[in-house]
């Protein structure tokens, strides 16, 4: 790489850095908005993400960037809430999975579409063919960042 694309690409990185807590204070704004009793934005991550796949506590630690003691603190909150069961895995019972209850569901399926809405009015205010280029940019990213 010469150094001028280093030189770009840092550019680009630090723009990253500061669009995307830009992004997060507008979902903590609408989760606040919500009321003490829905979600904070780590509940709200891990909704989202059992929401793909049941992962293990060490797993959605790890995903998290957070001690395995510190997400146990975070399940057994959302388990007496009735978001989210922990489930005994038949073929290994060492292994529990953590899933999202109904009401996780509901609740996850809910508060998305609240934020998505704030996202939807932001983008509205943007000309569609700089439009195009954040979609393309971002489905690169979607692809870059698994």
């Amino acid at each position: 790489m010469s150094s001028s694309e280093k030189t770009k690409n840092e550019a680009r990185s630090a723009l990253l850095l500061e669009v995307i807590p830009r992004m997060m204070r507008i979902i903590r704004t609408e989760m606040r908005q919500l009321g003490k009793q829905k979600l904070t934005v780590p509940q709200f991550r891990v909704l989202l993400q059992l929401s793909q796949q049941p992962m293990s506590n060490q797993e959605l630690a790890s995903w998290m960037g957070v001690s395995a003691p510190t997400m146990s603190k975070m399940i057994d909150n959302m388990v007496k809430r009735n978001l989210i069961t922990r489930k005994t895995e038949a073929a290994d019972r060492r292994q529990i999975l953590v899933t999202n209850t109904k009401k996780g569901r509901t609740l996850v399926q809910a508060t998305r579409g609240i934020v998505q809405q704030r996202f939807t009015e932001k983008i509205s205010l943007i000309p569609e063919d700089k439009l195009k280029a954040i979609e393309t940019g971002l489905s690169i990213m979607k692809e870059t960042f698994l």
